[in-house]
C-alpha cells in the first residue's frame, strides 16, 4: 500500500480480511515525483523520452499500445 498526495493514510489492520494463503498488508511510504499526466503524454506524442519518468513496463506497455499519439487519450478517443 503507497501513499498517495491528499489521501489519509489507513491501518493495515483496519482492512478487511483477504482469505487465507493471503499475505500481508505492507504500507510504504515513497518520495513524491512531480510528474504531470498531462507532460508524460504530451512528451509521447512529441517523441521525446519517458524513459526516467515511468518503470520499463509502463513504457513499454504505452509503446505497444501506442498510447498518447496524435492526441489521444488512453481510451483512444481523440481529445483535438
Amino acid at each position: 500500500m503507497v501513499n498517495r498526495p491528499g489521501i489519509e493514510e489507513i491501518d493495515p489492520a483496519k482492512l478487511p480480511f483477504l482469505g487465507h494463503g493471503s499475505r500481508a498488508i505492507v504500507p510504504v511510504t515513497i518520495p513524491l515525483i512531480g510528474i504531470a499526466a498531462t507532460d508524460l503524454r504530451r512528451r509521447v506524442r512529441e517523441g521525446r523520452s519517458i524513459r526516467i519518468m515511468v518503470a520499463r513496463g509502463v513504457q513499454a506497455y504505452i509503446e505497444a499500445q501506442r498510447l498518447y499519439r496524435d492526441g489521444e487519450s488512453i481510451a483512444g478517443i481523440s481529445r483535438g
